[in-house]
């Protein structure tokens, strides 16, 4: 129980922790929502890797996303160990991790969620989800 794991952790608004769950490599993070300047639907498809989240694809029907995101050509390596997302109601984000919808960004609107790999012990990682569901 004191070996530690990976895990994502998303807090809203740099407080309290929303949604935790441990990850191994290549598990799929999806971060949705519309484009603010086409308009139009992306789904930015991250994966896990190591300590990290890597760029894996961006899912979008607009051409013009595809060359705002710098992809009309390919997905560039990035890579992030946190995210720090603006979830605005008229931009319908949405988050999943591991397939399991983040309901934080559909109950609380206009609000900054931070995304972050961290390594915990399993032991505090039990104690946090337990803490999540009570």
């Amino acid at each position: 129980m004191c070996t530690a794991v990976r895990c994502i952790v998303v807090r809203a608004h740099d407080g309290p922790i929303v949604f935790i769950s441990s990850v191994t490599d290549r598990d799929a993070v999806i971060l949705s929502h519309t484009n603010s300047m086409y308009d139009a639907r992306v789904h930015e498809h991250l994966e896990i890797r190591g300590d990290v989240m890597v760029l894996a694809d961006v899912k979008t029907e607009s051409h013009g996303v595809r060359e705002y995101y710098g992809i009309a050509d390919g997905i560039p390596h990035r890579e992030w160990s946190a995210l720090r997302v603006f979830s605005t109601v008229d931009r319908a984000f949405s988050l999943t991790v591991r397939g399991v919808n983040v309901n934080a960004f559909q109950e609380l609107k206009d609000t900054h969620f931070s995304i972050a790999i961290k390594r915990m012990p399993r032991l505090r990682l039990a104690l946090l989800k337990l803490h999540l569901f009570v």
